[in-house]
């Protein structure tokens, strides 16, 4: 289940807790504003070439963004990161 609560993403939690001494049953997992940037560009189709034209980073840096972004949403790919946003309600397409 997932929602967005004051700015932050939660879901819950399956299995044992995301952090060390996390132990709640809902977790709430924030997005830096970049990282929610590379995936709102990711959601309009845009490549991590693109994104890094747009933004004016490096498409090393856009690629970190998303891996982090993945990584704090407990997704493994780009596409479900941004599906788990538009479900959460953090930005439309």
């Amino acid at each position: 289940m997932s929602g967005v609560k004051d700015g932050k993403v939660t879901r819950l939690q399956t299995g044992s807790a995301r952090t060390a001494g996390d132990t709640s049953e809902r977790a709430a997992l924030y997005l830096a504003p970049r990282e929610l940037d590379v995936l709102k560009w990711a959601a309009q189709g845009k490549t991590t070439w693109e994104t890094a034209q747009l933004l004016n980073l490096s498409e090393a840096t856009v690629a970190f963004y998303t891996r982090r972004a993945c990584a704090r949403l407990g997704v493994k790919s780009k596409i479900h990161a941004v599906a788990v946003c538009i479900s959460a309600g953090l930005f439309k397409i």
